[in-house]
Parts: structure tokens; C-alpha cells; sequence
């Protein structure tokens, strides 16, 4: 994986620039999203931050991005042998999926098989990216929806699918 160096100078302007660009989204985003009790929610718009890696993004929650001890092994590459990994299959989401915050759509392959329906997250807190899993979901005896996802992935095996992922995105149009 390529190193990304920048002067002391680039990591304060682009930390800036995205504090500046957070600022202006939370305004422009004022208002547009309706009440819980109303039928349809405002639909999302894409974003025109920067995909560049920044040390501000680092520290905002992009935990995928960081050499941890418990991220050893993990790239930014299709595949990972290390990780069971044989290929990870990327796909622009639909309309209605990119209203709703999703970035790509996934498929992993694995040495034990094919995993299908995932989709990478971008947050609307820090712009970092997630993983949403395929779930379940069921009524408790409280009357709340509970969730259980389909198939858990090792924190590494989601790092690799997030690091490859961020590695193929470019500035929103």
C-alpha cells in the first residue's frame, strides 16, 4: 500500500478546507429533512467533499484507515489471501440506494464462498465510510425492532473492504 505524505502546510490546509466543507453542508442541510412523523424524508445530496485522505479524517472516525496493531495485514487491494479474501466485487449503487447514503454496493468472495448485499455507508457525521450488513429484523416484547445481521465479519475483513473501497472513490459531481 502507497504511503501518502503531505507537509505540515497541505495537512492543515485539507484539515481545514474539511472542517469549512462539514460547516457549509450542515447549513445547506438546514431544514431539508422532515420530521419523524411524516411519510417521506428529503432526499440526500451528493456530496461534493473531497475523497482525499486527510489526517482530519483519520481522527473523525475513519478507524479503517488507521496502522493499528489490529489492523496488521490489512490493504487496499480487491484481495487479501490473509484474510480469506480471493475478491471484493464493487458496484454503483441504485437511485434509490444513493438517496439514502449508499456509496457502492459489495460482494466479497471468500475461500468459503460468496457474501452478496452489503453496501458501503458514507456516515453524515464525519464523511468517514461503514459497512451495512444484511439483517434481520423482529418486534420485542418492549414493541421495539431489534436487528441481527446475517453474516459478522472479523473488524479486519470490514477494514480491507472499506480501504479498498475509499481507494476507488473520487470527488462527487
Amino acid at each position: 500500500m502507497a504511503q501518502v505524505t503531505m507537509g505540515k502546510k497541505k495537512v492543515q490546509d485539507a484539515a481545514e478546507k474539511a472542517v469549512q466543507q462539514k460547516e457549509e453542508t450542515k447549513v445547506e442541510n438546514t431544514g431539508t429533512r422532515q420530521s419523524a412523523g411524516t411519510s417521506q424524508a428529503a432526499p440526500r445530496q451528493r456530496a461534493a467533499a473531497s475523497r482525499r485522505l486527510s489526517s482530519a479524517r483519520v481522527q473523525q472516525g475513519a478507524w479503517y484507515l488507521q496502522d493499528t496493531d489490529q489492523l496488521a495485514g490489512v490493504t487496499a487491494e480487491a484481495s487479501n489471501p490473509e484474510l480469506g479474501i480471493t475478491g471484493i466485487q464493487v458496484f454503483d449503487p441504485s437511485p434509490a440506494q444513493f438517496d439514502n447514503g449508499t456509496v457502492a454496493r459489495i460482494t466479497l468472495d471468500t475461500i468459503v464462498g460468496t457474501i452478496k448485499g452489503m453496501q458501503v455507508v458514507e456516515s453524515d457525521r464525519d464523511n468517514s465510510l461503514f459497512l451495512r450488513m444484511q439483517s434481520r429484523s423482529w418486534e420485542g416484547d418492549n414493541g421495539q425492532k431489534n436487528y441481527v445481521n446475517d453474516v459478522e465479519l472479523s473488524d479486519k475483513a470490514k477494514a480491507q473492504i472499506l480501504r479498498y473501497v475509499d481507494s476507488l472513490l473520487e470527488p462527487a459531481q
